[in-house]
């Protein structure tokens, strides 16, 4: 039997959202404050995926800005459907993580999954993890966990809903509450799926970490009454502390072939219950159906770390090598993996990739006096990360100090020290990898 090992997306890949397009299968996922945002990954048989796109990549996407919000803020649990001859990607810009939360909802729209995306359309901040439902009868709703401001009561207040027009891109009649959650608390990142006359809500439970669950509740009619599942939860891990898929949860249905899956967040804590230090990630689990109610394939509610591949995929084996080569030139454009925070970089201004052809030559700046209104802004400009994760089992690189002095050896970090054009101030710039070869394709001045 084929089989699919978990992760299918290790590393910082939080929050997935599935969608089904004919022979084509995506998912999307959060990037927080990222830049560019949300990472979309392609597929044909859910074995193997591989990036497609990343379709904030203009600044006007996020008319909020990204500047000046908290570390793990920004892009939250986008959701990604298809209707009309658009690809719909909802998306949520976190502003702060007060009792005030700031919760700013965007659409936009594209005829190709690279693209070009729209404008965006600010559509709601009443709380985070939207959602757009097509019903099949051309009417479309979107969905949001409610964030109640007032201090005397819950701040995850259940799930609402409200009609929108795709036409105008806003809301219109009256919103509902329409489902409070369940014992496990903290409902969020509501979905629908409609199935053989059912409206099916799925959504994750119990906050974000080790008690983190995903739930089903089915209705007749979106105005409910909506009955929770006798499959509860229908995963989670926060009663085995020894699973490896811990923070199982916010999770997306899924269907190749006539067989179901669900894919969601985990996490693989060094030690039991301790830190993970690849963030969150995306795992899949075949799922069947019984009584009408969807219930994990293996019979528990617990994720398995490998599972049935589709009868669909064949004879496809999955690809667990996922290194990269990085060679710089100046006809190219930095990779995808390289990640700033919350704002682009500037060619030339900001990097090279010609000033000295083959290689990448990052520009310090010195910072402006704290107070300054700039000094937020140049203090985050002046970072770039390579996006790691265990998808990448090694990266190629060297690095030569501007100072002069000997490469670093090859462990799980480098470090360059470099100078200050202006001021001749020492400047560190730190690129970090899981796994290093000695390759010196990719270098740094």
């Amino acid at each position: 039997m084929n089989t699919i090992q978990n992760p299918i997306l290790p590393g910082f890949a939080p929050d997935a959202s599935a969608l089904h397009m004919g022979k084509d299968y995506y998912i999307a996922t959060s990037t927080f404050e990222w830049w560019p945002g949300i990472e979309i990954y392609h597929s044909q048989d859910l074995v193997n995926w591989e990036w497609a796109a990343a379709p904030i990549a203009r600044r006007d996407m996020v008319p909020s800005e990204l500047l000046g919000n908290y570390n793990s803020g920004s892009l939250w649990a986008p959701h990604l459907s298809y209707a009309d001859g658009l690809f719909w990607l909802v998306y949520t810009d976190v502003k702060s993580s007060t009792a005030f939360k700031d919760t700013l909802n965007y659409i936009v729209t594209a005829p190709k999954i690279t693209g070009p995306w729209s404008e965006p359309t600010l559509v709601t901040a009443s709380g985070f993890d939207p959602a757009l439902f097509h019903d099949d009868d051309g009417r479309h709703y979107f969905l949001n966990m409610l964030f109640d401001w007032r201090l005397e009561n819950p701040g995850f207040a259940g799930t609402v809903i409200q009609e929108f027009d795709p036409v105008t891109r806003q809301l219109v009649g009256a919103r509902r509450h329409f489902y409070r959650g369940t014992s496990l608390g903290v409902c969020e990142g509501p979905q629908i799926l409609k199935k053989d006359g059912w409206y099916y809500l799925l959504c994750a439970a119990g906050g974000t970490g080790y008690l983190h669950a995903a739930t089903v509740a089915r209705a007749k009619t979106l105005d409910g009454p909506w009955e929770d599942s006798p499959y509860f939860p229908l995963l989670t891990a926060r009663d085995d502390a020894a699973n490896p898929l811990q923070k199982s949860g916010h999770a997306c249905f899924v269907e190749i072939g006539g067989e179901w899956y669900i894919t969601h967040i985990c996490a693989r804590p060094l030690t039991e219950r301790g830190n993970c230090t690849l963030g969150r990630e995306t795992a899949l689990q075949k799922i069947e159906w019984a009584g009408g109610w969807p219930r994990l394939a293996n019979g528990t509610h617990h994720p398995d770390l490998v599972i049935p591949a589709p009868k669909a995929a064949g004879n496809v084996r999955q690809l667990l090598d996922h290194s990269e080569r990085v060679t710089f030139a100046p006809d190219k454009d930095l990779p995808h993996t390289f990640k700033t925070l919350r704002t682009p970089l500037t060619p030339e201004t900001d990097y090279s990739l010609t000033a000295r052809p083959g290689w990448l030559r990052l520009y310090g700046g010195c910072l402006p006096a704290a107070g300054s209104i700039l000094h937020l802004q140049q203090r985050q400009k002046s970072t770039l990360h390579r996006r790691i994760s265990s998808r990448w089992r090694g990266w190629c690189c060297s690095t030569i100090p501007a100072t002069g002095s000997t490469p670093t050896s090859h462990g799980t970090s480098v470090s360059t020290p470099a100078r200050c054009k202006s001021c001749g101030a020492i400047l560190r710039i730190s690129p970090t990898a899981a796994r290093q070869s000695p390759c010196r394709t990719a270098k740094f001045r």
